[in-house]
C-alpha cells in the first residue's frame, strides 16, 4: 500500500512541478550538448555541400569554431569548440503548421516584408524556430534553449576576458 501512494505521489509531482525547457533534439543531436564528434558517429561525414541528405530532409550543423569573438554573438562566444551550436533542417515532405501541437503564445512570429506567405516562428526559451510558407513547413532550426545559453554564460569567464571563440551567428 505505501508504494502503491508513493507511486500516486510521484506521478502527481510530476504533473504539478513546472516544467524546465531543453533544446530540442534532432536524430539524438543537441544544440550545445552534442559535438562534432557525436554529429560524426551518429550519421557520418556530411556529403560534399557540407549536408546531411536524408529521403524526406536534408541537414546543416553548424559548430563552435575558433578564433575571436564578437560580444554580439553571446553565448556563443563562450561554446567550446566543435559544440553543435545550431542544426538547420529543410523538409522535403509536406508538413502543415496548423497539425502541429504548439503554444502559439509562445511563439514570436516575423513576416517577411518582401513576401508575406513566408513566416518564421520562434521560440527562445526552447530554441527552436519553424519557417513557413502559407501553412507548409519549409524549415526548422533547431538552437539552444535560453536556459542551456544563460548556463554557459554564468560558466564564461569574468566580464572583460575576451573569449577565443567565434561564431557569426547570435543566441540569445
Amino acid at each position: 500500500m505505501r508504494r502503491y501512494l508513493l507511486g500516486i505521489i510521484a506521478i502527481l509531482l510530476a504533473f504539478c512541478l513546472p516544467t524546465i525547457a531543453q533544446a530540442k533534439a534532432w536524430r539524438g543531436i543537441v544544440p550545445f550538448k552534442s559535438t562534432r564528434a557525436d554529429v560524426e558517429r551518429l550519421l557520418g561525414l556530411p556529403g560534399k555541400h557540407g549536408r546531411y541528405q536524408f529521403d524526406r530532409e536534408r541537414a546543416s550543423i553548424e559548430y563552435a569554431s575558433a578564433g575571436p569573438c564578437h560580444p554580439v554573438n553571446g553565448c556563443l562566444c563562450f561554446v567550446s569548440e566543435n559544440t553543435v551550436t545550431s542544426i538547420y533542417v529543410e523538409l522535403e515532405v509536406e508538413m502543415r503548421f496548423s497539425t502541429l501541437k504548439i503554444d502559439m503564445k509562445k511563439y514570436k512570429k516575423y513576416i517577411s516584408p518582401q513576401n508575406p506567405a513566408l513566416a518564421s516562428y520562434s521560440n527562445d526559451e526552447e530554441g527552436i524556430i519553424y519557417t513557413v510558407e502559407d501553412d507548409d513547413v519549409t524549415a526548422i532550426e533547431y538552437l539552444p534553449t535560453a536556459k542551456d545559453c544563460q548556463d554557459v554564460m554564468r560558466r564564461a569567464k569574468p566580464a572583460g576576458v575576451q573569449s577565443s571563440r567565434r561564431k557569426t551567428r547570435c543566441v540569445s
